[in-house]
């Protein structure tokens, strides 16, 4: 299980190449680093709820600056083997880059989750 999880990250932090632009105006280049981390579980073994945790990390100028970061703890309740509802909270951090204060996002989520063919 371990080398599967480090070989997904792995191929994840993979750069890009830069982008040609087609403009007269220079590109930015602003390398950005997105990372998500989600872990769930059923709450009791045959049970149909579940607990999930999400966080979330954004970087920007490379990895040098903190762009955001949030975590989501949430519950869902599974109606089919296909389809479950559910919802929880969300916590956001984005730091400013101007010393004027972080912006800080309290919310409340619902999700509908669908799993198979369409």
């Amino acid at each position: 299980m371990f080398r599967r999880v480090a070989i997904l990250l792995s191929c994840l932090f993979v750069v890009a190449g830069n982008a040609a632009a087609q403009s007269a105006t220079p590109t930015i280049s602003d390398g950005r680093l997105w990372f998500v981390g989600s872990v769930q579980d059923r709450v009791k073994k045959d049970s149909k709820w579940r607990w999930q945790v999400e966080n979330i990390l954004r970087s920007r100028e490379g990895v040098s600056e903190l762009d955001v970061y949030g975590l989501r703890p949430g519950v869902n309740y599974s109606l089919s083997s296909r389809s479950s509802v559910g919802g929880g909270y969300g916590f956001v951090v984005q730091p400013v880059v101007v010393g004027t204060g972080n912006t800080i996002e309290h919310r409340w989520f619902q999700q509908y989750a669908w799993s198979g063919a369409v």
